[in-house]
């Protein structure tokens, strides 16, 4: 091998680059519906205490009590919730949020996300 070149293909080798090594994502569906003022906590807490950790929160929230979908977003924040579309009678209600940071650990999100469900 000459300056970095493949002997067959003539071609430089590259080594692959990738900064992002430890970013994760994690997603979760749940059918069961969520108490809101637990799932609020929890999120509230979580990026209190590992707030550097996370990235972006993402999701459509399916709340006991409520018709409507609630939406829910972080970007290294607190957890804003806004209120989405009415629940049509065809849709399946369930909840599908999204977790992108830093060494996300799936089962420690998921014990405290189900701490919260209804």
């Amino acid at each position: 091998m000459v300056s970095g070149k493949t002997p067959a293909s003539n071609s430089l080798l590259l080594k692959p680059e990738n900064h992002h090594h430890d970013i994760t994502s994690q997603s979760f569906i749940y059918n069961k519906s969520f108490d809101l003022i637990k799932l609020r906590h929890y999120l509230t807490v979580m990026l209190f205490i590992q707030g550097a950790s996370f990235y972006r929160i993402k999701g459509i929230l399916n709340i006991e009590g409520l018709t409507k979908k609630l939406i829910v977003q972080s970007v290294k924040s607190s957890p804003v919730f806004i209120d989405g579309e009415e629940w049509q009678p065809y849709e399946i209600r369930e909840t599908k949020i999204v977790f992108i940071g830093k060494k996300l650990k799936r089962e420690i999100l998921e014990k405290g996300l189900k701490q919260c469900l209804f």
